[in-house]
Order: C-alpha cells, then sequence, then structure tokens
C-alpha cells in the first residue's frame, strides 16, 4: 500500500507532527510506504507571527511560489493508493483550483483537527472537498458532525502522543529548589490570546503563592503581577520543557473554534504525569474529568480556586497526575491509535480495489 500525505507543514507544526509524522514507524513496518509532501516550511511560521500588514505582504510573496511547488508535485498523484490531505490543497484559493487534482486521485481522504470551515475563505470550498472524499479523519466529535453533513464514511482518530517517548513524572514535588511552582502553558504563537485572558486571575493567585507561569512558544508574552518565564519552543526540548512544569494549563473561550480543538497541550502534560486545569470546552470535557484527573475551571474565580487547590496539595498533584497519564495511555496513545487508523487505510483501499472488480 503507498499512501501519499499531503500535509500542510513539515514535522516542526503541531497538527502535522501528530496527525501523520509520528505514525510513520508503525505503518513502515507493516508494509506501508508513505510519501509525505508539506505544502509550507517552517518560514511560514515565521511569517504568521508577523503583524498583520507585515504578513499579508510576505505571504503574498511566500504562498504563490509554494503552490507552484506542490502543483508540480501532484502531477503523480494518480500513483498512490490512497492520497490524505490535511484538510486542502491550497488555502486561499477557490475550490476549482483544487478538484483538478481531486479527481485524478484513486482514493481520497481529508484529514480534519480544526474548524477551519469556520474561516470564509475554507468555509466556502470545505464542504465541497469533503464530499469529493472517499472517507474523513477527523479529531473529535464536534468535528466528526460536521464532517458527517457531507462524507457518510468518517472516523474518528483523536490527537495522540507517543508514551513511550514521553516520561512520566515519578514525583510531584516543586520541582523549583526555591520552592517556586511551576504553571506551564505550551502552545503555538497564535492561541496566546488564550492564555491572556487568564492574566487576572494569576495576578490574583502570585498574591498567595510562589508561582512562576512558564510559556513555551515562538514568541513570548507579558503579564502584569506574574513572574512569566517565556522559553522558544523547539522540537527537541519539547518533552523536557513539559516535563519541567508542576502544572499545566489550557484555557479556551466558550465558542465554535474552540469546540473545534483536539486537546493537544492536555494529551502532552498528562502523559507526562503533570497535574492538570483545564476549560471544559469541546474535547477537553472529555479528556479532563473533573475532580478526577484534573480539574476543570469555567471562569476566573474557578481558575483561581482550582489552581489555589493544587498548588498547596502535593498528594492531589500525585494522583491527578497519575491517573492523567492512565488516561492517556488507555484512550490518548500512539500505542492504542496507531493499529486502529492503520485499519482505517487498509479497508478503504481493499473496499475500493474490491469495488472496482
Amino acid at each position: 500500500m503507498k499512501i501519499l500525505y499531503l500535509s500542510r507543514n513539515v514535522e516542526i507544526e503541531p497538527a502535522s507532527r501528530y496527525r501523520i509524522y509520528q505514525y510513520l514507524p508503525f505503518l513502515t513496518e507493516r508494509g506501508v510506504k508513505v510519501e509525505i509532501q508539506p505544502l509550507f516550511r517552517e518560514l511560514y511560521f515565521w511569517i504568521l507571527s508577523l503583524p498583520r500588514p507585515l504578513k499579508i505582504f510576505f505571504q503574498i510573496l511566500y504562498c504563490p511560489y509554494r503552490f507552484a511547488v506542490r502543483t508540480f508535485r501532484l502531477l503523480g498523484i494518480q500513483d498512490a493508493d490512497l492520497v490524505v490531505i490535511k484538510d486542502q490543497l491550497f488555502p486561499y484559493l477557490p475550490y476549482s483550483c483544487e478538484k483538478v487534482f481531486l479527481r485524478k486521485a484513486k482514493r481520497l481522504g481529508v484529514d480534519l483537527d480544526d474548524a477551519v470551515y469556520l474561516t470564509a475563505l475554507h468555509g466556502r470550498k470545505l464542504g465541497k472537498i469533503l464530499g469529493d472524499c472517499r472517507f474523513v479523519v477527523v479529531g473529535n466529535k464536534h468535528l466528526a458532525e460536521y464532517a458527517a453533513r457531507y462524507n457518510r464514511k468518517v472516523y474518528l482518530v483523536p490527537t495522540v502522543v507517543d508514551t513511550d517517548r514521553i516520561r512520566a513524572r515519578t514525583d510531584w514535588k516543586i520541582r523549583d529548589p526555591g520552592g517556586v511552582l511551576t504553571i506551564g502553558w505550551i502552545g503555538l504563537a497564535y492561541n496566546l490570546h488564550y492564555l491572556q485572558d487568564l492574566e487576572e486571575a494569576l495576578a490574583e493567585l502570585s498574591k498567595k503563592f510562589r508561582i512562576a507561569l512558564k510559556v513555551v512558544s515562538s514568541l513570548g508574552v507579558k503579564m502584569r503581577g506574574v513572574s512569566v518565564v517565556c522559553k522558544k519552543w523547539s522540537l527537541e526540548e519539547e518533552n523536557d520543557d513539559v516535563q519541567s512544569c508542576d502544572l499545566g494549563i489550557m484555557p479556551l473561550r466558550d465558542e465554535e473554534w474552540s469546540r473545534g480543538k483536539c486537546g493537544l497541550k492536555l494529551i502532552q502534560y498528562m502523559a507526562a504525569g503533570v497535574p492538570v486545569v483545564a476549560s471544559p470546552v469541546g474535547v477537553n470535557s472529555e479528556i479532563v474529568r473533573d475532580g478526577e484527573n484534573g480539574f476543570w475551571a469555567r471562569n476566573p474565580e474557578e481558575w483561581v480556586e482550582k489552581l489555589a487547590i493544587l498548588c498547596q496539595n502535593e498528594e492531589l498533584r500525585r494522583d491527578f497526575g497519575m491517573k492523567g497519564r492512565e488516561t492517556v495511555e488507555k484512550s490518548f496513545s500512539l500505542s492504542a491509535w496507531a493499529p486502529k487508523l492503520y485499519e482505517i487505510y487498509k479497508s478503504v483501499v481493499n473496499t475500493q480495489v474490491q469495488g472496482s472488480k
């Protein structure tokens, strides 16, 4: 079986890394040949971090070049037994620019792990793309409901992590020798506004406890009344950065875009045995069972309350950390889902072959 995966970016992008790159060893061991063709490269993350006028200027320069590269590589799309697209082939371009290539694929699937259909340009064509596909793989139930409007074969495969690669904590004492408790947030820069929503809550918490907010991203952040440590994200140090946190947080706003997210931050924290507090929005409320393997926080007052409980209770941090790790091993691990994704791909290919006879 030969799979052509048309990813959005190279391995440093979380969606590409966790939705396909980490599956490569498992698929290769089973004789599957996977070719990944990313649309963008590392430079695109730098462009997205620029102020809006500069961002648009560089996108106008960069995107046509990358679209031309993808167009050339798509000339052999019909050679693959299965083609899987991350969301779409050409962001910002109309559906007509994509369907010429889509119709050449023997068997076509889409992987969807964000509510990209909410944006004006993407929303107008994504439904048409999903309708053209043999199947759709989605990261959560909310996305499954959307995809089911256009396609009858929708498979739910959550975003998962490799629990063999991520080390779990063995103790839950505060790591800092000076007794400063580290609250961690890791993510892409364009999600920092969710973290900024906690400025007042974290400032209030800082009056009661010795805490530091560790932000691991491509950009830093400042908060009044909060000690903030900013760390540049790197693939090589990602697991160590997660491991260095005493608590992990994932604040979200209760809106449809947030309900399309797949809870990667939580899964990373919990895999490392780091106790978590999260907004109960979308899949967050499925990953975290309030009071059992973590806490929910719906408003600033609850954020202060739940974080304060964990700041002063090492035993509870230990309990949440251990149960969080168990949750990931059982329901959000690569070892649990790699065989299922392989069976999905194999089923699609075999069904189409039989149907053509």
